[in-house]
């Protein structure tokens, strides 16, 4: 994804934080090999990441009375 553009966005749920070190190496091997070399597997973390902020905010809808 280039800064500034749209076009390659995804979905900020899927978004998993990188370093720049490692955003970079993520996005010149692929994610398979990334996955691999570094024994993550980006979509589960990002499934992770996501659900947990979800449940987060259902929490917060709770507590307010929503």
């Amino acid at each position: 994804m280039a800064r500034g553009t749209e076009q390659h966005k995804r979905n900020d749920l899927c978004a998993v934080p990188l370093c720049r070190e490692h955003h970079g190496k993520r996005q010149s091997m692929g994610t398979a090999a990334f996955n691999g070399r570094h024994g993550v597997d980006l979509w589960r973390e990002a499934w992770r990441l996501a659900t947990g902020w979800l449940a987060k905010e259902k929490e917060k809808e709770n507590q307010n009375g929503k």
